[in-house]
């Protein structure tokens, strides 16, 4: 009885231990630096009409995090990769291929539209712009599509997502 009773304190013992590394391995990775969020001041619009996304880009570190508009020696935070769907889930053609083309994973690249070249986001600052998803997507015909952005991070390495809106076309 005594065996079983050593066993299953030790096996209780190794399966913490075992969780605990774990969690302190998953704490060590880095994590990204900015959070990302979009906006869309109208959600229904008529054919034809601009869809202007609001991009906001907030340092969540307690550090600084610079941004660059262009794309030089590994930096690449100000490319968003945006993400365009339909209600059908079905990625929506690109209007201009060559101006945004689409990475591997089927999303378009576009450089970010702030005049400042480059960017040093304080702790807890936001930067502020927006993306015309019109021009870069064939978002003329009526039905409702879904669009997320996605920044990269320098520091963990990783694409942040956006939330997801929502718009609607009419005719």
């Amino acid at each position: 009885m005594h065996t079983r009773l050593r066993l299953a304190v030790l096996v209780v013992v190794a399966a913490s231990a075992v969780r605990a590394a774990g969690q302190a391995a998953a704490s060590e990775a880095p994590q990204p630096r900015v959070a990302v969020t979009i906006t869309l001041p109208q959600t229904v619009l008529k054919a034809d009409s601009e869809v202007r996304i609001g991009v906001s880009i907030k340092n969540t570190s307690n550090q600084d995090h610079f941004i660059s508009k262009h794309r030089e020696q590994g930096h690449a935070e100000s490319y968003n990769r945006i993400e365009v769907r339909d209600d059908k889930g079905n990625l929506v053609p690109v209007v201009k291929p060559r101006e945004a083309p689409r990475t591997k994973d089927g999303l378009v690249t576009a450089l970010a539209t702030w005049s400042e070249p480059a960017v040093d986001l304080k702790p807890g600052e936001t930067l502020q712009d927006e993306i015309v998803a019109s021009e870069m997507f064939d978002l003329h015909r009526p039905g409702k599509y879904t669009i997320q952005v996605k920044t990269f991070d320098q520091t963990s390495k990783t694409f942040v997502k956006s939330n997801i809106i929502t718009v609607t076309v009419t005719e």
